[in-house]
């Protein structure tokens, strides 16, 4: 199990999978998987040690992504083949799928903490990829359209309302409530434009903690980490979710359009937008970010504090856009200075 694993084990299986004899084994708080920052001689790397629902497909997809984006001039991970073949990930002897990278220095940023430099360089990596990843040949799943649909609206208030049963915090009880009915709410809108909005092939979680900044002491260098999402999927909701986590303005999910405007314009220096995108910036993420229980569940299975922390973002950003979704719209049609 993942609470039991231990660094002398961690050792073992870096050894037996990659003929690597580690000194120290340090473990990195961040993201689903297990990683840790491995230190052998004087080369350091990274371990990535997938949850058990993680296949090997999706894997694969991820090494095969980043191999393209590389080719592509981009900065990304570089795996460490097994000492027994020319695989790049490996099966460990808990069963579960591990990969290993070679250690990039650099600054990871913290919630809502990019410099205005920061920001204009995330929204124009973004575009970057989206350009790199429009002539890979490999097979990427899509976002479900379906499921930030009405009818995926009406099945997501009914999964709400079942976890609602399980909560004996009437803190998140009432969270959840106000979830609900923010979604009987956008059972109203006409959602039409979901089928003309941009659909490019993505990161898939593209957003601050999964960029390294200063990468190996450049200044001008960034690198992308964690293409195991990667899909096509809408473009404006990874910008969106993008600016909520990086902007040191949407700790409380608001939107400052003075920084929100110049970030999308960025993004257009290299990839551009259409009319529908623009016009329905805000409404992809939130449909789904409404529905996203991530973090209260998690919260109410462990007991651990921090995930309680992770759902009151969503929270407050889904707070945010249901009262001013029609403001912030407005506002950002006016400042961007298109013509709709």
């Amino acid at each position: 199990m993942v609470n039991k694993m231990t660094d002398n084990l961690i050792k073992k299986e870096l050894n037996e999978l990659y003929g690597i004899y580690p000194q120290t084994v340090e473990k990195i708080p961040r993201g689903s998987s297990d990683i840790y920052l491995v230190s052998s001689g004087d080369q350091k790397y990274v371990l990535k040690i997938f949850q058990d629902s993680m296949t090997e497909e999706r894997v694969i997809k991820e090494l095969q992504v980043c191999c393209h984006l590389k080719e592509k001039g981009l900065l990304v991970p570089e795996y460490i083949s097994l000492s027994a073949g020319q695989s790049r990930y490996g099966l460990t002897s808990f069963n579960r799928i591990a990969v290993l990278q070679k250690y990039i220095s650099g600054v990871v940023l913290n919630d809502n903490s990019a410099t205005s430099e920061q920001m204009m360089k995330m929204a124009k990596l973004y575009a970057e990829v989206i350009v790199a990843l429009k002539d890979y040949s490999g097979e990427l799943p899509s976002f479900s359209i379906e499921q930030i649909s009405k009818n995926g609206m009406l099945i997501a208030i009914e999964e709400a309302k079942k976890f609602q049963l399980r909560l004996n915090d009437m803190e998140v009880y009432q969270k959840i409530s106000n979830k609900i009915n923010w979604m009987y709410e956008l059972l109203e809108i006409d959602d039409d434009f979901l089928k003309y909005i941009s659909f490019e092939k993505s990161h898939g979680d593209y957003n601050p903690f999964q960029l390294i900044f200063n990468a190996g002491g450049v200044d001008a260098d960034v690198a992308i980490l964690d293409f195991a999402s990667a899909k096509k999927m809408p473009v404006i909701f990874e910008l969106v979710r993008c600016f909520l986590y990086a902007s040191p303005y949407s700790i409380n999910g608001l939107i400052d359009m003075d920084e929100f405007v110049p970030f999308i314009k960025a993004f257009e220096q290299i990839f551009s937008l259409n009319d529908y995108d623009l016009r329905y910036m805000f409404y992809p993420y939130y449909l789904k970010s409404v529905q996203n229980l991530f973090g209260y569940k998690e919260y109410i299975l462990t007991g651990d504090k921090m995930f309680k922390i992770l759902g009151d973002q969503i929270y407050h950003q889904c707070s945010s856009l249901h009262q001013n979704i029609n403001f912030y719209s407005n506002n950002f049609l006016k400042k961007i200075n298109k013509e709709i």
